[in-house]
């Protein structure tokens, strides 16, 4: 005779359903389909001995207790990255993943439920914890798309800013100190901001290194700047227009 513990729903050894139930002696044909009980309308013969369940293991881990940790982990994973700029994506797969595993892991407790398998210990709060993470993740992957789309501009216009030509450079020396002005002309269709790194050189020797801001200059108009450095004594003084950039992204070195 079969120990009581091996009393209960398992999977069906005929494969007609997804359950049968032993009563610790011999199957029987009570069955259960997608979480519905029923009985066998099929001719029944039960199945040899050697198809009997298994002793049930006391104290043993529920098997969906790793999806759900998952899920939940998943689920704050989607939460601490969906804002972020450019990785928002990462967040996003994250928020989709711990849905997906969430569901899986509560529909396998509640299989494991119905196959008088021990709840304790299946995570089911820890799967609907990832289960209604998920959408909050997904919900501000929208923020990191629209944070994404300002960093992309500030960084490009910084990069790149626009086209432009330099004149009416001018180079002079007063003592210790040089002075270096010229006229930054916009060529582009609107209004641009400017970043101007200055170099005074000694021959082919850099001496000082300025940067300067040309701000609001219109479409088709130019913008002047001036600016001197201390450069000691020179022989053959030379200024030049290292680099033009347009402004730091976000204004961080606006106040510099």
């Amino acid at each position: 005779m079969r120990s009581p513990a091996s009393i209960g729903w398992f999977p069906d050894p005929l494969r007609r359903f997804d359950f049968r139930y032993f009563n610790g002696e011999r199957w029987t044909a009570d069955v259960a389909a997608d979480g519905t009980r029923c009985v066998d309308p099929a001719p029944f013969r039960p199945p040899a001995p050697s198809a009997h369940p298994p002793m049930r293991r006391e104290g043993g881990r529920h098997p969906s207790r790793t999806l759900a940790v998952l899920s939940l982990l998943l689920g704050l994973t989607g939460v601490a990255l969906g804002w972020a700029p450019f990785i928002f994506v990462l967040g996003g797969a994250g928020a989709v993943a711990a849905i997906v595993l969430g569901v899986i892991s509560l529909r396998r407790t509640a299989q494991l439920a119905l196959a008088g398998a021990d709840g304790d210990g299946s995570g089911r709060g820890m799967a609907i914890a990832g289960i209604c993470l998920g959408p909050v993740g997904l919900g501000l992957c929208v923020v990191g798309v629209i944070l994404t789309g300002v960093a992309y501009r500030e960084f490009s216009e910084y990069v790149e800013p626009g086209p432009h030509r330099i004149a009416n450079e001018s180079c002079t020396a007063s003592g210790p100190r040089a002075t270096h002005s010229g006229d930054i002309v916009n060529l582009d269709d609107r209004a641009r901001d400017y970043e101007l790194l200055l170099q005074f050189l000694d021959g082919r020797a850099v001496v000082a290194t300025e940067r300067v801001q040309v701000d609001d200059v219109a479409a088709g108009a130019s913008g002047s700047w001036s600016t001197t450095a201390r450069v000691g004594t020179v022989d053959d003084l030379d200024c030049r227009v290292r680099n033009v950039t347009g402004p730091y992204p976000f204004g961080l070195e606006q106040n510099r």
